[in-house]
């Protein structure tokens, strides 16, 4: 009896099979140091083009790429879309992309929950707050898209940040500071928020400070620290032993001069004494020194324990200015 060809073939196929050498992978690319294999998924490649097309159209595309239900408005403006992509897009800048199309045409579309997403005229925008977003200014796109923002200050208050972050702001009313909390609220286009946040990072810093501790001598502390309040933009009054009046403002200046309250004056470099009825006499401040507060955002405090004065200046300069003057001052009530 014959065995038929087709049932030899099944017997001995196994044996086949086990005799051949095993199929190895193919050889993956070497990774080399800071890159990735995986290349960016393109989404609309290059020279797409839309000619004419409507609204709900480009609406529709939107809404398949997002894979949300998109939910439009009724009195969304009637509009048409024309473009040709001169570039790959992956899917983040194909999202922004189509975000900015539609604010160009007075359209917005905000994300409403996971699986809808609203398109409402722009003019509203501002009564629809989106979800709060945890993106940085690095990663927020260069894009129409609407966005909010929670940021948490450190070391300025939100009302100081609230009128120059203004200045970038595209829809009315998108900035809120609390003050007590110390947060900011940032709604508005993420190209906008970029900015805002950018700026955020500069001025949201640790205030530059100078200071010194300057030992008066036989000169009362408090009184020093009195004379020169007028200076730093605070009024207020107080007795040096010799009565002295300052008036003038910065060192190297040759019109600056110390006045006894008895009316004789000398330079600060001169070697007449005051009399001993103007050193009872109160400080009095011209109305030149009042108006000049050449120490504005200087601190001058009397440490009477101690007798001596600190001084804390925004800048090194007005450190110094503050330091000749307390030398000065010094100087005359030893005389």
């Amino acid at each position: 009896m014959k065995i038929p060809n087709l049932i030899i073939l099944a017997a001995i196929a196994p044996a086949l099979v086990w005799s051949q050498p095993v199929p190895q992978p193919p050889p993956q690319p070497a990774v080399l140091p800071g890159k990735s294999t995986t290349e960016p998924v393109i989404v609309i490649p290059a020279g797409h083009t839309m000619q004419g097309i409507p609204l709900a159209t480009l609406l529709e595309e939107y809404g398949v790429l997002v894979r949300r239900t998109l939910i439009p408005a009724l009195n969304l403006p009637k509009v048409t879309f024309d473009f040709i992509t001169k570039n790959d897009l992956t899917h983040k800048e194909a999202k922004a992309f189509y975000e900015t199309l539609l604010s160009s045409r007075g359209i917005a579309v905000l994300p409403m929950g996971e699986k809808f997403v609203l398109a409402i005229p722009a003019a509203e925008v501002a009564k629809t707050p989106p979800p709060f977003t945890d993106a940085s200014a690095k990663n927020l796109p260069e894009a129409d898209s609407y966005v909010m923002v929670k940021v948490k200050l450190q070391h300025v208050m939100p009302s100081s940040l609230v009128g120059v972050l203004a200045n970038f702001a595209k829809s009315p009313n998108s900035i809120m500071g609390v003050d007590h909390a110390r947060i900011l609220y940032l709604r508005d286009y993420s190209a906008n928020v970029k900015r805002m946040l950018e700026i955020i990072e500069d001025l949201d810093v640790v205030k530059e400070t100078h200071e010194a501790v300057i030992p008066t001598g036989g000169a009362s502390a408090i009184a020093i620290a009195d004379s020169l309040s007028p200076l730093t933009g605070r009024i207020r009054t107080g007795r040096l032993p010799s009565g002295l009046i300052y008036e003038g403002s910065v060192p190297g200046n040759t019109t600056s001069k110390l006045t006894t309250s008895g009316g004789s004056n000398r330079s600060s470099s001169g070697s007449s004494r005051p009399s001993s009825s103007s050193r009872s006499s109160s400080i009095r401040n011209t109305s030149g020194l009042t108006r000049k507060s050449i120490l504005v955002g200087t601190s001058i405090i009397a440490c009477e324990s101690i007798n001596a004065v600190l001084v804390v200046a925004p800048t090194k300069s007005k450190l110094q200015l503050a330091k000749s003057l307390i030398e000065k001052l010094i100087a005359a009530s030893s005389e």
